[in-house]
């Protein structure tokens, strides 16, 4: 009976030791492929934020934290280096500031994003640039603030305006046109 106890105790051990190492084995594996995976979905993200067309910028606390190579065009930066940690308002037409941190604060406060906004940004050179604008709130470096997308609309709006110039005066050239055919006839 004195064997048959130590017999089982050790194979117990065994059978428990096995596992132990069965399932830090299956760990590993999970975690290395889990953290390859979560690699190649970071490595997706970045790629399509880096190459978006449209200007994606992060801000925390009213600070810019991240800004892509568009957003850095649209603003007439070379360098991110130099719009990183700066207030996120300072890129805002002054005239248009006081509209944008009530809007930054409601989403703050509600956890609302902002839906296609138009908003006045000015360049490096103070030029301005007239962009429609999405935010949402999001949670960065630990910290609440909003991912704003920016889509530079400045020359598309200039192309409406003309083309409705060119409509007006299409009219007008229209008009003018009828009544010098009209008055044409009551001369004859």
């Amino acid at each position: 009976a004195g064997v048959d106890i130590a017999y089982a105790r050790l194979l117990q051990t065994f059978k428990g030791l096995s596992f132990v190492v069965a399932t830090a084995a299956l760990l590993c594996w999970l975690i290395r492929r889990g953290t390859r995976l979560l690699g190649d979905c970071e490595a997706r993200f970045r790629l399509l934020v880096e190459r978006s067309p449209d200007g994606v910028l992060v801000q925390t606390k009213g600070r810019v934290t991240y800004a892509n190579d568009a957003m850095l065009h649209l603003l007439g930066i070379g360098d991110a280096a130099s719009l990183l940690g700066r207030a996120f308002i300072d890129v805002i037409e002054p005239g248009s500031r006081a509209m944008v941190r009530k809007r930054m604060s409601q989403m703050a406060e509600l956890d609302v994003p902002v839906v296609m906004d138009e908003e006045t940004f000015l360049r490096a050179d103070g030029t301005p640039v007239l962009g429609e604008v999405s935010a949402i709130p999001a949670r960065a470096c630990g910290e609440d603030g909003a991912v704003v997308f920016v889509r530079a609309i400045t020359q598309r709006v200039r192309q409406t305006e003309q083309r409705v110039t060119a409509q007006r005066l299409e009219a007008i050239r229209s008009l003018a046109g009828g009544l010098a055919h009209d008055f044409n006839n009551l001369l004859q």
